[in-house]
């Protein structure tokens, strides 16, 4: 049986503010993307990126 996951992440801060999101199939990579926003970390862009990260997932 498979088994399908999804995590969602911080990208790091160096290589720009985004959310990333990978799917997971039997624990392997299969898909995903990245979520980018602007302002501070825990501001409203920060969230509604991962609103729509985990809205994709």
């Amino acid at each position: 049986m498979k088994k399908y996951e999804f995590t969602i992440a911080r990208h790091p801060a160096s290589e720009g503010h985004a959310w990333q999101m990978r799917l997971l199939e039997n624990g392997s990579e299969v898909g995903g993307g990245q979520f980018p926003f602007t302002g501070s970390e825990d501001g409203k862009g920060a969230r509604e990126a991962y609103a729509d990260a985990y809205g994709t997932a």
